[in-house]
């Protein structure tokens, strides 16, 4: 019986999901179900699919996008853009501090996180950034 286990929790694994294949609209339909492991291949297989878009269709799926976010952080597709400008803005440390935080917090901790974040000014976000990397240092020390 534990070999059988084993076995599928292997084969599990070394199935992995070929998102390069996928539609844009097949892509969407994964949005929010995408293991961990696969999160970067998602990206890319979306990130090309959007850039083989038309500059018309890309600003369409982009809009669709910032409305899906919306719906789902009780929000407006105006302020997902303006939270991911921001996002682009903040250096690499301190953007990848925030998505560290991110990562480690449970479905109910990421979404009240972000919903915090969509609010917060680009100085709040600086400063919640800054405040995330000097914790982890001083847990390194």
């Amino acid at each position: 019986m534990r070999n059988i286990i084993i076995s599928a929790l292997l084969a599990t694994a070394l199935i992995a999901v070929d998102y390069s294949n996928m539609s844009i609209q097949e892509l969407k339909n994964h949005r929010g179900g995408v293991a961990p492991e696969d999160k970067s291949a998602f990206k890319a297989a979306m990130k090309a699919k959007m850039q083989a878009l038309s500059p018309e269709e890309r600003k369409i799926e982009k809009e669709e996008m910032h409305a899906f976010k919306a719906s789902i952080l009780s929000t407006t597709p105006e302020k997902i853009a303006e939270f991911e400008a921001k996002m682009k803005s903040l250096t690499p440390e301190r953007k990848n501090a925030l998505k560290t935080k991110m990562s480690s917090l449970s479905m109910e901790e990421k979404f009240a996180f972000k919903t915090k974040m969509i609010s917060m000014t680009s100085q709040e976000l600086v400063q919640r950034a800054d405040e995330l990397i000097k914790e982890k240092q001083v847990q390194i020390k």
